[in-house]
Formats: structure tokens, sequence, C-alpha cells
């Protein structure tokens, strides 16, 4: 594997690989790029329908000034909220700093994304479907186990709402899920019918989802967004959104690692823990630091303490 042991050997990798480049650092090689809210966590999981609704109840002028759902998840996931989302840059110098700025002990990866190795134009796929993305964000377990309603009907309903009925189909939704039905797309072994669940007790399903979802280039998307705050256009921050889903711990869309799935999408570079040191001071020579990465006023004062202790 290529290692980066200064900012002049990460500039010579982008030169070979060219084209419409994303960034992301990780401090840590270990880490998977599985975005915040799909992470199990020695065997726990979020619940992200209840993350969102929460912060929606506790913060309602956020869904107020946010289009789309995928804006409501930028603005969480600033705040820290776990997300879909998977943050990337289109600088490379912050995708450096953040995997040299922590852990100084772990060799660091700098990941590459060629954004041109797509399919499809997936943006307009984002916005023109954008209550798919609404109904997966917001689907809880209790829309599914607490139902009289088969397994079947109840997904045809709640998850994807691809309206299959009486023929009303969404041209683009069909046409991105390769003209499946609905039945070819998610094949499910059991039912719900006549089986009342609590929380306590979820009902034993597998869910087998069809390969027009669980392959990579139809579950992970490319989203550039507005740019609604300062952190953003510091970093010029840019997201992958990932269609995995969990219900009580149940994997009921596949979560895939994104750089396992699409090597040739996505590449991986080695930074070796005793480079960090040395490639954080050439990017303070560059003018990139923590104050600049975060340009909040509590990240200025925070970093005016360090650079001024002696």
């Amino acid at each position: 594997m290529v290692e980066i042991n200064s900012l002049s050997d990460a500039i010579d990798v982008t030169k070979n690989i060219g084209g419409n480049l994303w960034f992301r650092g990780h401090s840590d090689i270990s880490y998977k790029l599985i975005p915040s809210v799909l992470r199990n966590m020695d065997g726990k999981l979020y619940d992200e329908s209840r993350l969102i609704k929460e912060f929606i109840r506790r913060n309602p002028e956020a869904k107020d000034k946010h289009n789309n759902i995928l804006e409501l998840l930028t603005y969480a996931q600033h705040y820290g909220l776990p997300t879909r989302l998977l943050d990337w840059t289109e600088n490379l110098l912050v995708a450096l700093y953040f995997a040299c700025s922590s852990k100084n002990h772990k060799d660091g990866n700098l990941f590459i994304l060629d954004s041109k190795k797509r399919k499809f134009e997936n943006f307009e796929y984002l916005i023109s479907n954008i209550d798919f993305w609404e109904t997966l964000v917001i689907l809880d377990g209790n829309e599914i186990v607490f139902s009289f309603l088969s397994a079947k009907e109840m997904l045809i309903n709640k998850i994807i709402e691809l309206q299959i009925k009486e023929d009303k189909v969404n041209s683009k939704i069909h046409t991105y899920f390769n003209d499946l039905k609905f039945d070819e797309i998610v094949k499910i072994k059991g039912s719900l019918e006549n089986h009342y669940c609590t929380n306590d007790d979820p009902v034993n399903l597998t869910f087998e989802v069809g390969d027009s979802i669980s392959r990579l280039n139809d579950s992970i998307f490319l989203y550039q967004p507005p740019m609604i705050n300062k952190r953003l256009i510091s970093q010029a921050g840019c997201f992958t959104i990932h269609t995995g889903k969990y219900i009580y711990n149940r994997d009921l869309i596949p979560t895939v690692d994104a750089q396992e799935a699409c090597p040739e999408m996505i590449k991986s570079y080695t930074i070796p823990a005793t480079s960090k040191e040395n490639i954080l001071y050439e990017l303070r020579m560059c003018g990139i630091h923590h104050s600049t990465i975060f340009p909040e006023l509590e990240y200025l004062t925070a970093d005016i303490k360090s650079y001024c202790m002696f």
C-alpha cells in the first residue's frame, strides 16, 4: 500500500489519479467508510427515526428552515447528530488535517473518491426522489411490527413507496431500480400476518434485499449540499448518502463499506503515525489548522490557546 509521509506525497498521488476528486481522512486506519447512524458499536445501533424525530421536536424551526430531508440531515450532522451522510471534502488539505489531527499513535488513512466514476447523474435522482429518502430516514420499527398487515403489504406502504399500486409508477424510481417490481426488489421470508409484537418481542423475520438495492452503485449516492453554514464552506464539504437501514438491530437494507464494495471508485493510502506531526506542521504553513477547519469562535479561541502556550 502506498504511504503518504508529507504534503508533497499526497499531491503526487492526486496528480497520478486525476479526475474530479473528493477526499476523506481517517485518523485510525481501522475505521470504515460507513456513516455514523449505520455503524455497529459493540452490538449497539442508533435508532435513526427516533434521532431525527427528537431533533425536530426539540428544535422545530430546523425543519421549517430547510427545504428537504437532505438539507435537514446536513444541518443536524453539523451539530453532531448521527446521520446517514458521510462527510467528504473537495479540499485535499482538509482531509489530511482530519487524518493527522488525532490518534497520533495510530496509522491513518487518506481516501480519494473519483466522483466521475458513477454510472448515472445521481444528484438529480436524489432531489427528484426526495420522498424516498424521507421515508427511509423516518421509517420506524413500530410501523412495521405493530400491524396485522402482511410484511409485504406493510413494506410496500412504508419503506420505498414505489407507487406500484394501480400502475401509478414513479418513472424515475422505476428506472433507477432497474424496472423491477416490488416483489423482485424486496423478497421477504416470513410474515407479520396475525402476529402482534412489542419492542421486547420483535418478530423474527429475515429480509433479503434484491440486487438492485444492495449493490453499491444503487445504494450510495453523491450529494453536494447547498452551503448552508460556514463550516461547509471552510471544509469544502460534500457527502455520500447511504441507503442501509436497521430496524430493531436487524439489517433491513444492507450497510456496505464504500471502499470494499467499490474499489475502482475509492482508493486509500496509509499515513504512518510517525508522519502525522510533520504533515500537520506543513498544513499549518499552508494556513490549514483547527480554526480554519472549524470557523466558529469557540474553535478559534481554542486554537489561539494551543498556539500561544510555552
